[in-house]
């Protein structure tokens, strides 16, 4: 499977049902994945032992289409940061930053159509190339007015270790042993990067990573479903009990 491929499937997995159709009509996000990719071949430049592609992207949507975007942005940011960085890779570009994925809107854009800058910027002291930035302005009510989303936690019961408490503010939070992930787990039943919760607005879902043990919610074994309050996931012999709150 494609990279571009790859990423429509992850893209449409966010929220089941109703992710696709919210994005029924207008723009949809395997348009902005082909549109950067291109922007990535177009936006190339030799170096002396490296070619560089850009690694700040700033889209610009149709009102309507970003009022569409706005509550997923954090995971369709994350996802084309991802495709960044797998398209870097196969083609063995390099990166002199971290992936930066930016949206806003225009008004006197027509619905279906939208604009994409893309540049090469150096990392910042004390910032990692392999890190993604996402900035887009917070989720708006019905009258375009920001208003509380939900936000939620993980509490996380662990053999032999003293349970903790994880809250889950990130678009993407992976669970695994590789201590790259987020929530980090000594299980040896757990794979390196075994699963992740995505965020998207005020609801949340679950995503096995392809592990060797699989990820069960509430004793039935899942790919990828969407959270309620006090559902159970396990992964190995771990224990997550999710759980909602307000901000």
């Amino acid at each position: 499977m494609g990279i571009l491929q790859e990423f429509e499937r992850r893209v449409e997995g966010l929220v089941e049902g109703f992710f696709a159709r919210a994005f029924r009509s207008g723009v949809q996000p395997v348009e902005l994945g082909k549109r950067l990719l291109r922007a990535l071949e177009d936006g190339k430049t030799l170096g002396v032992s490296h070619t560089y592609v850009p690694n700040v992207h700033h889209f610009t949507l149709a009102g309507t289409d970003y009022e569409r975007f706005v509550s997923y942005r954090e995971s369709v940011a994350h996802e084309l940061a991802s495709l960044v960085r797998d398209a870097a890779a196969e083609h063995h570009w390099a990166l002199l930053g971290p992936v930066r994925i930016e949206m806003d809107q225009d008004p006197r854009l027509t619905q279906g159509t939208f604009r994409l800058e893309s540049r090469v910027q150096e990392a910042q002291e004390g910032e990692d190339p392999q890190e993604e930035t996402i900035e887009a302005p917070g989720p708006v009510g019905p009258a375009g007015l920001a208003g509380p989303i939900s936000s939620a936690k993980l509490a996380i019961d662990e053999p032999d270790a003293t349970p903790w408490e994880c809250p889950l503010r990130k678009g993407r939070t992976v669970i695994g042993r590789l201590s790259e992930c987020d929530i980090v787990l000594s299980d040896p039943g757990v794979s390196r990067r075994h699963a992740a919760i995505l965020r998207h607005g005020d609801e949340y879902s679950v995503e096995d990573l392809g592990s060797t043990n699989g990820t069960r919610v509430n004793s039935t074994r899942i790919t990828r479903r969407r959270l309620a309050d006090g559902d159970r996931i396990v992964v190995g012999s771990t224990n997550l009990h999710f759980q909602m709150r307000e901000d």
